[in-house]
């Protein structure tokens, strides 16, 4: 068998830290108001020709607990799921407990200018689909040539 030996197996120690740390501060990120913890939704940016569609996962929210907004180039998401109370709910006690009542929060710096006056947005099955189309500003232009 062969080994390869590795020289710098410091530095690798160091990436693997920064890539775990990205990891977690992007996954959980606390609140300004309380402390609490908010979860950063996972998204797919994808450019086409004329637009820009961003799509961001917010399981167990309902579309009205959602807020949209664009501000200088930046696409905010927040969203919020509400905790429900059942009947005779004091009496009862958790053995386990891992589904959240918390709050998403995402700041998505977009890679151009867009006209947020024309976005659209679709929530289904906790993916919700922003559309942004490009300002007329960033669209590419043809040039015709004049010959003589």
């Amino acid at each position: 068998m062969y080994y390869k030996f590795n020289r710098y197996p410091v530095r690798e120690l160091v990436t693997m830290q920064d890539s775990m740390n990205r990891l977690f501060s992007n996954i959980f990120t606390p609140s300004a108001e309380d402390g609490t913890l908010v979860a950063a939704p996972a998204i797919d940016m994808k450019e086409k020709e004329n637009e820009l569609s961003v799509r961001v996962t917010l399981p167990g929210v309902n579309p009205e607990d959602v807020e949209l907004s664009v501000n200088e180039n930046v696409l905010t998401v927040k969203a919020t799921i509400e905790e429900t109370k059942e009947e005779n709910d004091e009496k009862s006690v958790f053995h386990l407990r891992e589904n959240t009542f918390a709050s998403y929060y995402r700041e998505i710096r977009l890679p151009f200018e867009v006209d947020a006056d024309k976005a659209d947005a679709d929530y289904r099955n906790g993916i919700l689909t922003v559309t942004l189309p490009k300002a007329e500003i960033v669209k590419p232009k043809s040039i015709a040539i004049k010959t003589k």
